[in-house]
């Protein structure tokens, strides 16, 4: 410290380490100290020497080097978690803010999620405490292979607290009760490995071999009863009244739809099941005012951090000749827009767009004087410590469709890494996506009719089926389930809303169906095969837009 008049003060750490230090300086920068030496505390009497109880020497030294370069001075993430506690802890504000961001941009949406997530919840820590848990809850599967062993430092409460969440991403229940079983061993903490595992894994969803498994992975005595009423149950010896039934997990999925409003600003809603109402869910920022024709496309994948929705294209006040060409995406999990760099499309007003893996396609839709784009341009996601975009790789000529391709004729999907375009007709045909082997700057479309003499409002891929939504001559709305590889369409379910374009709209939330109404919402669940009605009141809202979005 360099020597002034002012008045100094000595700090002596746990580790015999001392350091001397402006006592106006650490006044001005830190609440905790503030109080310490203009309060009643003992230390503001005691001279010029304390003492700092379970505060790390380099922690401190590096919450003064920050403080000085008006930024976060660290070496490493240690250092930097480090930062944050001791900062937090001596009330360091501004540092605080800080290393947040930094822990934020650089470190929380990777296999550093854990021990963030842990400290976070020893420090009181809620909006990061948050982030993390979500990234965590989302990416289990990747952080189980990565870093495992970053959840043997977790406490118990914070373990459970992760374990037992049914949105929880995870295949197999056996990798949950593996993962406590070695944190027992771990933290030699066995006694309460039968609590644990009993309010965190579903020994319902495992087969006859993980429930044999599992018995031979621990001694306990109670936990092995426990299992064997579920071998038992499975056998048919015993009933589920002495079993603990849990929900299937599951990675919750909200309902969105757009629309734009009358100041010119455009808005995604999400499906509220409290108020059976869409409510306004995030506003377009970037998005100049008055766009239309705009592209919303997710980008969602079960690698690390891929939670993010687009937002391209689309011509500025209809008819004027302006055109958006550059591009943004907003981050589910940091909650930021980031504009792409370097990010140009064709002029491109309405057309469909959609992502397979981490290309994405952009098709049809209108151009200048309001003629046919018939670009099929191709963009691959780029992810670097230079860049972060979407790069144009291939433009290819679209002459393959009767009608000029619009939302409103066509529908895209991703179907076991195909794309594929249907048809808004009567008798649907379904066109997939596939390499020219003749000509390499051009694609092929194979085409069939999907048999189906309906009208095709909304369609998904669930499982190893597209689901439909369609309407007959009569407006009659039907579910229908289409396998591909046969080519056959059979009707699943008839709604009793009858169709018409102003006042319904029609969805799916991954494996649910959903026909809005004027003043009802039918549900059915392709899940459960079960059927829901809610009464409800939509007054003048209206989309033919719709996606879905891992929503915790």
């Amino acid at each position: 410290m360099e020597k002034t008049d002012e008045p100094c003060v000595t700090i002596l750490f746990d580790n015999g380490e001392k350091a001397e230090f402006s006592k106006m300086y650490l006044i001005k920068h830190s609440a905790y100290f503030e109080a310490m030496f203009c309060g009643n505390f003992m230390e503001s009497h005691s001279g010029n020497q304390i003492t700092l109880k379970d505060i790390n020497n380099k922690g401190f030294m590096s919450v003064i080097e920050s403080l000085k370069h008006n930024r976060i001075v660290y070496d490493g993430l240690e250092n930097l978690l480090n930062i944050l506690e001791t900062s937090q802890l001596l009330q360091f504000t501004d540092i605080i803010q800080k290393s947040i961001e930094v822990i934020t941009e650089k470190y929380l949406f990777s296999v550093h999620a854990v021990p963030i997530f842990s400290l976070a919840s020893t420090l009181g820590l809620q909006e990061l405490y948050e982030k993390a848990r979500v990234f965590i809850l989302y990416n289990f599967k990747k952080l189980l292979v990565l870093n495992k062993n970053s959840f043997f430092e977790l406490n118990e409460e914070d373990l459970q607290q992760l374990l037992k969440d049914n949105g929880l991403n995870i295949d197999n229940e056996i990798d949950i009760f593996d993962l406590i079983i070695e944190w027992c061993s771990k933290t030699n903490n066995y006694n309460i490995g039968y609590e644990i595992a009993v309010d965190c894994v579903d020994f319902n969803a495992m087969d006859m071999v993980q429930l044999n498994y599992s018995i031979t992975k621990t001694n306990h005595f109670n936990l092995i009863n426990t299992i064997r009423h579920y071998i038992n149950y499975k056998r048919g010896h015993e009933t589920s009244l002495n079993l603990l039934i849990k929900p299937p997990r599951c990675v919750p999925h909200v309902l969105c739809a757009i629309k734009n409003e009358e100041d010119g600003y455009a808005f995604i809603y999400r499906w509220d099941w409290v108020s059976l109402k869409f409510t306004k869910f995030l506003r377009l920022d970037p998005l100049p005012l008055y766009t239309t024709g705009y592209h919303v496309i997710v980008h969602v994948t079960f690698m690390l951090i891929e939670m993010d929705i687009f937002v391209l294209a689309g011509e500025i006040g209809y008819l004027r000749d302006t055109w958006n060409r550059s591009g943004w995406k907003y981050n589910l999990l940091s909650k930021q827009w980031k504009k792409l760099d370097g990010f140009v499309s064709s002029k491109r007003r309405h057309g469909v767009g959609h992502f397979c893996g981490n290309a994405l396609y952009l098709i049809g839709g209108h151009s200048n004087h309001r003629c046919p784009n018939e670009l099929i341009e191709k963009f691959l996601l780029h992810k670097s410590l230079e860049m972060d975009t979407l790069v144009r790789v291939e433009s290819y000529r679209c002459n393959n469709f009767t009608k000029n391709v619009d939302r409103k004729y066509y529908i895209c999907l991703n179907y076991k890494k195909q794309l594929v375009v249907i048809t808004k007709d009567h008798n649907p045909v379904w066109y997939g996506m596939c390499p020219d082997k003749c000509n390499s700057e051009n694609v092929k479309w194979e085409s069939c009719s999907m048999n189906l003499k309906a009208t095709i409002i909304s369609a998904v891929v669930y499982l190893d089926y597209v689901y439909l939504l369609a309407y007959s001559a009569r407006y009659m709305i039907a579910l229908y389930c289409y396998h591909p590889t046969e080519q056959l369409c059979r009707e699943i379910k008839r709604f009793t809303t009858i169709y018409n374009p102003y006042t319904t709209m029609c969805a799916f939330n991954i494996n649910m169906a959903m026909v809005f109404g004027k003043n009802y919402l039918e549900c059915h669940s392709m899940a459960h095969d079960t059927n829901t009605r809610y009464k409800t009141q939509f007054d003048s809202f209206h989309s033919n837009y719709f996606f879905s979005i891992p929503y915790y």
